[in-house]
């Protein structure tokens, strides 16, 4: 008899039960499926739903039929590849002396394997040439605890919070902010999260906002041990910096800070500071010093704030509550024309 005991993170969700010869005997071969090797009740055995992905993995099943010789195994839908699951009867103590086991209820899971995808998973028993699907599970490294758990408001200041379960720390876990069109790793980020970060307030994940240019971008998590990718959340990303030439002069010898960026937002404002942050002015942001068409924003430059050769430091204070500093550029009066 195989006795295995294992360890799982698992949201159960409603089950998905397939009987079909025809649809699986060409990615599963030498297998005829079936549907009478086991019984089972559907609205309380729970088998299949959405699970998180860790090193060992162990539950119970109300499962009925079955043989000591039957095999357990996990086939992935998208390529027919199959993993072995341990199983065993559950154990219920010790009666005369001699081990005692409830044979209508079945310990099932995993050790460690190296072998998940991200994906749909057809949990199988197994006998002889035969097979029975009795579940599918939808494999995850994280579960996204709402509909809008990846929140990217704030994505410009460099922080992306995420309300998920599942993380298991630095360790084997990392994040990575990839190029939409082409996924091209842009960004790599040491996983902020923990295995404790189970409560409902959201991780904060950081990264250098400046690495990025104007584009659609994907968070995604890694899990190194397992060769796992899960894409996380699509986000739009519109720089703030300043422009090619970001000084010019107009016809009357009025100068300007020039900085790109998509629209100007009303509420918005910017703050311009030197000599060591102890000069400087602030304005709101308005849409007559916008050029729309090269999506270019020119900051007057007062006259009692313009120098020769002086360093100015530019930041964006945003009305959805975040800065994002632009860094210092050199005014030659030389150079703007």
């Amino acid at each position: 008899m195989k006795s295995k005991f294992l360890y799982i993170s698992i949201l159960a969700l409603a089950s998905s039960f397939v009987a079909c010869e025809e649809e699986y005997k060409v990615d599963v071969p030498n297998y005829t499926f079936v549907d009478n090797l086991v019984t089972y009740d559907p609205a309380t055995a729970n088998i299949g739903g959405e699970f998180t992905v860790v090193s060992m993995a162990n539950f119970k099943y109300g499962i009925k039929g079955m043989q000591d010789l039957d095999e357990v195994k996990l086939r992935y839908t998208e390529t027919g590849e199959l993993m072995s699951w341990q199983w065993g009867y559950k154990y219920t103590g010790i009666a005369d002396d001699v081990r005692t086991y409830d044979k209508d209820t079945i310990v099932m899971g995993y050790n460690s394997t190296d072998q998940w995808k991200q994906g749909k998973w057809e949990l199988l028993v197994c006998r002889d040439e035969q097979a029975q699907v009795i579940g599918t599970f939808d494999c995850k490294i994280l579960k996204l605890r709402q509909e809008d758990a990846v929140v990217t408001s704030r994505v410009n200041s460099g922080v992306i919070q995420v309300y998920a379960d599942g993380w298991l720390g630095q360790n084997v876990d990392s994040l990575r902010i990839l190029d939409a069109a082409t996924r091209e790793q842009k960004i790599s980020i040491v996983s902020p999260a923990d295995e404790n970060n189970s409560s409902s307030s959201a991780v904060n994940v950081g990264f250098t906002s400046n690495l990025l240019k104007s584009g659609k971008y994907i968070l995604q998590i890694t899990r190194w041990n397992y060769g796992m990718a899960q894409d996380l959340a699509e986000f739009d990303f519109f720089s703030f910096v300043y422009s090619d030439k970001p000084f010019s002069k107009d016809e009357s010898g009025n100068y300007y800070i020039n900085i790109t960026f998509d629209e100007v937002v009303t509420g918005d404002k910017y703050a311009v500071a030197y000599r060591n942050n102890t000069k400087g002015w602030n304005a709101n942001f308005v849409t007559t010093n916008f050029d729309a068409d090269t999506q270019t924003y020119r900051i007057p430059i007062p006259s009692s704030h313009l120098k020769d050769g002086e360093n100015y430091t530019v930041q964006i204070i945003k009305k959805a509550g975040y800065n994002v500093n632009l860094g210092t550029v050199t005014l030659n009066f030389d150079d703007v024309q």
